[in-house]
């Protein structure tokens, strides 16, 4: 007998149940209640009862093996592929993000932000502005809102302004740290 119970519109499990099973299911589930006689069909004789499925010895015996959980889920060669540097890996794709960037011909000053990996920047003067070497900026305004971009600009300060309030944010580069940070602190 084919069992469906449906979890609140977010899942259905179907089993293959004998008449028995079912009976013993229903009867813990509601006790004896007389409104289930009636309910179960009847089982013919020649009917084979379908076996469970056997998932907990499965199960069982998986994690009696030797091999760890995560070697189980990732295969065996999964030491070789982590990464151990700490350091921000250089995209091969490119950045995405919040970006500040300047020409380094004119100078001019451009933020925005791109979803997709970019590697180069076109500049209005028609310089292109090569996406390498990025520091990272963290804007901490007094509304309360923080920012984050990566920006090849390489001067001691720099001003940009918050994009919720739109009031300008004094920056200083941190050569300890490699990256810029709001003079005092923000907020």
């Amino acid at each position: 007998m084919n069992v469906a119970i449906i979890i609140d519109n977010s899942g259905k499990l179907e089993f293959d149940l004998t008449h028995d099973q079912v009976t013993k299911m229903l009867s813990c589930a509601f006790g004896n209640d007389p409104r289930l006689n009636g309910i179960l069909p009847a089982v013919k004789e020649t009917e084979k009862p379908v076996q469970p499925p056997r998932i907990a010895e499965r199960a069982f015996s998986a994690s009696n093996t030797s091999e760890s959980r995560v070697s189980r889920m990732f295969g065996n060669d999964w030491r070789n592929n982590v990464s151990r540097t700490s350091e921000p890996r250089n995209d091969i794709d490119g950045v995405k993000g919040f970006l500040l960037l300047e020409c380094p011909t004119c100078r001019t000053r451009k933020a925005f932000c791109t979803k997709s990996p970019i590697k180069t920047s076109y500049c209005s003067c028609g310089e292109t502005i090569k996406i390498d070497d990025l520091i990272p900026v963290e804007i901490k305004c007094k509304c309360g809102r923080t920012w984050r971009y990566k920006t090849n600009i390489k001067d001691r300060y720099i001003t940009h302004n918050c994009l919720d309030c739109g009031s300008p944010v004094d920056l200083e580069y941190n050569s300890r740290r490699n990256r810029y940070e709001t003079i005092g602190g923000g907020r």
